[in-house]
Formats: C-alpha cells, structure tokens, sequence
C-alpha cells in the first residue's frame, strides 16, 4: 500500500486583472476602481489553496490499482463580485499492468 498527501498554494505575482472587462467597464474617473479579475471581482492576488491525496495497492507483482483526490479552495483572484467562488473536487480511479 501507498498512500501520499500533498498540498499546494498559489499566487500570482500582481493582482490577477481582466483587461477586457475592466476595459468595458471603465467609468473615466479613475482606472484602479475599473479593474476587475476574470470573475467580475476584484484584483486579487492568491489564487487558492489545493489538497491532494493518493492511495495505491499493488497486486499480483504485475498490477497497481490507483485512487487519487484533489480538492480546491479559491482564493480571493477567483472570487466574483459578491465574495464568492466554487470549490472544486477531483476524483480519479486507475489500473495500471506493469511488463
């Protein structure tokens, strides 16, 4: 058996801006209260967080058998207008024949 935990974070270098929309958005005062992310919310800078797990069990010297999980928390980058931003969740079954 084999089993893994991992995690990552992420962040972007600026705050994460839409052009386009900010663009078409623009009301002529000033151009940092224009600016929105890709969601419609404001520029933020931290992408999320992710949780990743996998378990393996190897069988008959020639097979391995794999159940791997992921689950995203976003962060403010990816929050639209109102806050708010969904989770996502990856599950993934394999069998693999070693030869």
């Amino acid at each position: 058996m084999l089993f893994r935990v991992g995690a990552l974070l992420a962040w972007a270098p600026e705050p994460v801006i839409d052009p386009v929309q900010s663009l078409l958005g623009r009301d002529g005062a000033e151009v940092q209260d224009d600016l929105v992310n890709f969601a419609g919310g404001k520029p933020g800078q931290f992408y999320g967080a992710e949780i990743d797990l996998r378990a393996q069990w190897r069988f008959l010297e020639h097979f391995a058998a794999d159940l791997e999980g992921a689950v995203m928390f976003p962060g403010d980058a990816l929050e639209d207008i109102n806050g708010d931003a969904a989770k996502s969740v990856l599950l993934t079954g394999r069998t693999t024949f070693f030869f």
